[in-house]
C-alpha cells in the first residue's frame, strides 16, 4: 500500500467537504477521482500534499514515498530553456553524469599512482552501474521525447522558460513529473492545456506508467484509456468501483 486515508475530515468556514472520509491506493493503480463541481477534488489532493490541513483524520503513507503532484494551472518562473529546464529534472541523473565526467578525466592523468588510479576507477565502476540503471544514457532521448509528446516543438527546445504561455508552463510542470517518475502521481485535469495528439500521447505514456496515479478529468474517453478504478467523492464521502469510467457509469446506473 502506498498511501492510506482515515476518517479525514476538512471544512470550510462552517461547511463540511470532506466528512470521515477513508481510502487506499495501491501500487501501480491507476484511480480517478470522479465528482460534481465543488465536491472536494482538488481539496482532497491539496491535503494528500500537504497544501491543506484536515481538521480530523490520519493519513499513512508509504517510508520514503515519492509524491507528484500537478495542480490544475501550474506556473513556475524559470531562467532555463525549456530543455534544460526539464533535463535538470532528474537531480541524481545529473549529478551521476557530471561525477563520471569528473572521474574520467582524473582517470587520464598521469600524475596518478598505482593505488589512487585504483580508487578511482572502482568509484567511476560504482556510479557507472547505478548510472546504468537509472538509463543515464537514455536520459537525454527520454528528455526530448517527452517535450515532443506533449506538443513542444524542437525548435522551441531552447526557448526561455519565461516566455512561455500559462497553458505551455502547465504542460511543461506535466513534462517535468513524468521524467521524475514519483510511486504517486496526482494529476488535476492533466489534459486541459494539450490537444489531441498529445492527450494521445499521455493517454499511452500512463497506461504503461510503472508507478500508481490518482487522478481528475472531465474527459470520459482519456480516463477510459488510463484508469482501472474510480473513487466517486459526493457529500463528502467516497464511492468505489472496479474498472474504466464507462464500467462505473454502468454500475452506478445499477
Amino acid at each position: 500500500m502506498l498511501l492510506s486515508v482515515k476518517d479525514l475530515s476538512f471544512a470550510y468556514i462552517e461547511e463540511w467537504i470532506l466528512k470521515d472520509l477513508s481510502c487506499h491506493i495501491n501500487e501501480n493503480e491507476k484511480i480517478a477521482l470522479i465528482g460534481n463541481n465543488g465536491a472536494g477534488k482538488t481539496t482532497l489532493f491539496k491535503i494528500l500534499t500537504g497544501e491543506l490541513s484536515p481538521a480530523a483524520g490520519q493519513i499513512y503513507q508509504k517510508a520514503d514515498l515519492r509524491l507528484g503532484y500537478l495542480a490544475q494551472n501550474a506556473e513556475f518562473t524559470s531562467v532555463k530553456t525549456l530543455y534544460d529546464e526539464l533535463y535538470s529534472a532528474n537531480a541524481e541523473i545529473v549529478a551521476l553524469e557530471k561525477k563520471l565526467a569528473r572521474l574520467n578525466e582524473q582517470m587520464a592523468s598521469p600524475a596518478n599512482d598505482e593505488e589512487t588510479q585504483l580508487r578511482i576507477i572502482h568509484e567511476y565502476d560504482e556510479l557507472h552501474q547505478r548510472f546504468d540503471r537509472l538509463d543515464g544514457y537514455s536520459y537525454k532521448s527520454f528528455v526530448a521525447g517527452i517535450l515532443r509528446g506533449l506538443g513542444f516543438e524542437e525548435e522551441r527546445f531552447h526557448q526561455p522558460v519565461s516566455t512561455l504561455s500559462g497553458g505551455q508552463k502547465t504542460r511543461l510542470a506535466l513534462a517535468k513529473l513524468l521524467l521524475q517518475k514519483p510511486d504517486l502521481l496526482l494529476l488535476d485535469e492533466p489534459t486541459n492545456h494539450l490537444d489531441l495528439k498529445a492527450i494521445t500521447w499521455l493517454e499511452s505514456f500512463l497506461a504503461e506508467y510503472q508507478g500508481a496515479l490518482f487522478l481528475i478529468s472531465h474527459d470520459r474517453y482519456f480516463l477510459d484509456k488510463v484508469v482501472n478504478r474510480v473513487f466517486e467523492l459526493s457529500f463528502g464521502q467516497l464511492d468505489f468501483y472496479e474498472g474504466n469510467y464507462s464500467y462505473y457509469l454502468e454500475q452506478r446506473e445499477i
